[in-house]
């Protein structure tokens, strides 16, 4: 079977301007026409190279799927219904892809070759590139582009490749609304409403109200996150409370799920 024809993909802008100085992020979205399967792909641009973001949830297609998507989900996993109740990241796992392009305009459609199924190019960890970045911005203590960085740590600790509402983290000034949320401090309570019960409530209202250390090293947030599937008009929804901590040695990032929502909607024919 021979791999199939160039496909065009929508560009999706990952991060407010600004609030990363060494790093761009921007996603990839191609959506298969009638049974509108959709793929995902996160490019994280470093010194104007572009690299693909590797996730563990997915493998590559088999020659099958080629004309619908480039990587499927694998068998142990299943996107539409679950959550992991823990997710760790601590590296950024990437392959350089020097035929993409390092900037895009937001929703530019960018028509792109079929790439084989092995990546070709240098694996690079880009979470030493990733943590002076997170290191400035929490020192800083400025809640917007924090949350734009807590936003992007949740996008790459559970990324999934294929639902439709995932990558849209961000809301831009040409009108795409994000479904997301992120709350810091004590305000952040008023987030919970009644997804958690009273002891819960109470032991996240501890990890939220100090905010950034003082030392500016260490915050907790809660992620507040809906995201449209793919094929159907459901959502996935979830309410995390997340970590970050930075370190010489490096960052760790990590949430615990509070409460989640599963509605598969209508399939689309």
């Amino acid at each position: 079977m021979t791999s199939p024809a160039t496909r065009d993909w929508w560009t999706v802008h990952l991060m407010p301007p600004g609030v990363l100085e060494t790093i761009d992020a921007f996603a990839l979205q191609y959506i298969t026409g009638l049974i509108y399967i959709t793929t995902n792909d996160i490019v994280l641009v470093h010194e104007g190279m572009p690299h693909v973001f590797e996730h563990e949830r997915c493998e590559p297609a088999g020659p099958e799927w080629w004309n619908f998507t480039t990587h499927v989900l694998r068998p142990s996993y299943e996107s539409m219904q679950s959550h992991d109740r823990h997710r760790r990241l601590v590296t950024v796992p990437t392959y350089e892809a020097p035929h993409l392009p390092p900037s895009l305009e937001d929703r530019e459609i960018l028509t792109r070759p079929f790439e084989a199924a092995e990546p070709t190019g240098r694996r690079v960890d880009l979470a030493p590139a990733l943590l002076p970045e997170l290191a400035r911005v929490l020192r800083a203590g400025d809640p917007d582009a924090l949350s734009a960085v807590l936003a992007l740590l949740d996008l790459l600790a559970r990324f999934d490749g294929h639902r439709g509402g995932e990558i849209h983290i961000a809301s831009t000034p040409a009108g795409r609304q994000s479904n997301l949320r992120i709350s810091l401090g004590a305000a952040g309570v008023a987030l919970l409403g009644d997804r958690v019960d009273e002891a819960t409530r109470a032991r996240v209202a501890a990890a939220l109200t100090p905010g950034v250390t003082a030392d500016g090293t260490r915050v907790q947030a809660l992620v507040d996150k809906r995201e449209s599937l793919s094929s159907s008009s459901g959502h996935l929804a979830r309410l995390c409370l997340a970590t970050l901590e930075v370190s010489a040695d490096g960052f760790v990032y990590e949430d615990e799920l509070l409460w989640t929502e599963f509605d598969p909607g209508i399939e689309y024919s």
